[in-house]
């Protein structure tokens, strides 16, 4: 059996890891781990904790640990950190992100580590751009025009939905949604949530809305990266790369975790902080689990998905959108320069999730080819055909440790995310977005919660 060896990255050494360019400031620990939801308490707890999984909530959840003392070894399967959190600078003039760029309200632990690290918020006034009954609406036309007034009608009404579940389109269709306006609806409910909405139940996207209390504005960076502002604050974290977690037997007094190699690995405790995706296939529990999560790693879903740079030569959208909303093969395209992130603002990031993804996938033509036509369709005279400079395609489905983009709930599946508030016989706690049930799945800063439940957990059911 293979005894753990502790490895403390320095300073540098996670900054390398990290790909980045400058080290972040570091947070105070009475900010980081600030949480209301989940005050850490005194605890005489003194076993060793492992936790699986190196993305955001590991992380906060090892440096949680951290912070209180107590020994712990985050396990990440890829040779990187951050999970959905990818950066990739020298592509344009300004960091480009691969997976997670919004960051929703403010009333959260990530507001206050982002704004400590110095973050810069876009503060110019952009907007939403739709292609609706061939025209493109910006948001003061869209207030008057009827279909779209029936479309936001409809959507503000989800706040108070309480009936039964159905498939998001079907309630679109039972409540008057224009046709003409389901690109939208689908841009707005399905895209930003991370899936489509002809596969997604509307109680998993009315208890989002519902749940929700971090605040409802949307921020963007407007200097630097996620990774530079976000990831430089988890520093002198014991991480151990490339150990992909296959089994997790908690059958006797100590879990022992199995490596894909064949290693052991033995703690007291273990939090699972793995995406669902991952959860799905790649890890065995010993004993099975009980039922309920059983039933909640099944039946959450988190498909596949792409995004796909574009860069052009010209802009030949308004200046001030921040996103284009149309029919086709993407619903949504982000205005990744606009608010002065960008000097010159000529490059579109497509986004393709659930059966857009599996559509571009199956699809005759190249995606590439594909997005320029439908892009020429909407604004004319084959302008982005004749005008692309570079594309570049981050597939997730390609990312053996991901294999998805966020978790969402189809039909009957609004309440499995239950399942994972309990630890499980006080041995294993579970993180992650999907794992959260306040109506900040999909979201930085809902992981970052759960990893405070599960920290919370351990201190306290000793």
């Amino acid at each position: 059996m293979k005894q753990e060896i502790k490895t403390t990255y320095s300073r540098a050494e996670v900054i390398r890891l990290l790909g980045l360019g400058v080290p972040g400031m570091i947070l105070g620990s009475s900010l980081l781990s600030s949480c209301t939801k989940y005050p850490l308490p005194d605890s005489k707890f003194s076993g060793s904790v492992g936790i699986i999984g190196g993305g955001i909530a590991g992380l906060y959840a090892g440096y949680l640990l951290q912070l209180q003392g107590i020994p712990y070894r985050i396990y990440e399967a890829s040779d990187r950190l951050g999970g959905r959190i990818f950066s990739e600078d020298g592509i344009l003039d300004h960091s480009v992100e691969w997976g997670a760029s919004i960051i929703e309200g403010e009333n959260h632990a990530l507001f206050n580590l982002m704004t400590s690290n110095g973050a810069q918020w876009i503060d110019s006034p952009i907007q939403d751009y739709a292609f609706v009954e061939g025209y493109w609406l910006s948001e003061e036309i869209m207030k008057d025009q009827l279909s779209m007034k029936k479309l936001d009608e409809v959507i503000l009404g989800l706040r108070d939905y309480h009936g039964a579940d159905m498939n998001a389109n079907l309630y679109a269709s039972n409540q008057g949604v224009p046709a003409s306006t389901l690109p939208v609806w689908n841009a707005r409910l399905g895209i930003r949530n991370g899936a489509t909405t002809d596969i997604m139940g509307i109680l998993g996207i009315t208890s989002k809305i519902q749940n929700a209390s971090s605040g409802t504005t949307q921020r963007q960076l407007r200097n630097g990266s996620l990774s530079s502002v976000i990831l430089s604050s988890f520093q002198d974290l014991s991480i151990q790369y490339q150990t992909p977690i296959t089994t997790v037997d908690y059958s006797n007094s100590q879990v022992v975790l199995t490596d894909s190699t064949g290693n052991f690995y033995n703690h007291d405790k273990v939090i699972v902080a793995a995406p669902i995706s991952i959860l799905k296939s790649q890890i065995n529990f010993n004993p099975a689990l009980p039922s309920n999560v059983s039933s909640a790693i099944n039946g959450i879903s988190m498909r596949p998905g792409m995004q796909v740079l574009l860069e052009f030569n010209q802009r030949f959208w308004e200046t001030d959108a921040r996103r284009l909303q149309m029919d086709g093969l993407c619903p949504n395209f982000e205005v990744i320069g606009s608010g002065g992130r960008s000097v010159v603002n000529h490059s579109l990031m497509a986004n393709l999730y659930g059966t857009a993804f599996e559509n571009a996938q199956a699809g005759p033509t190249p995606v590439v080819a594909a997005l320029l036509q439908q892009l020429d369709n909407h604004f004319g005279n084959s302008i982005a055909s004749n005008n692309l400079v570079q594309s570049k395609v981050h597939d997730w489905s390609q990312d053996q440790w991901i294999q998805g983009i966020q978790s969402y709930s189809p039909v009957g599946a609004s309440t499995l995310r239950y399942a994972f508030v309990p630890s499980i016989e006080h041995k294993i706690s579970w993180a992650g977005e999907a794992t959260h049930t306040e109506g900040h799945h999909g979201t930085i800063h809902g992981a970052m919660e759960t990893a405070a439940r599960a920290v919370q957990q351990i201190m306290t059911e000793v």
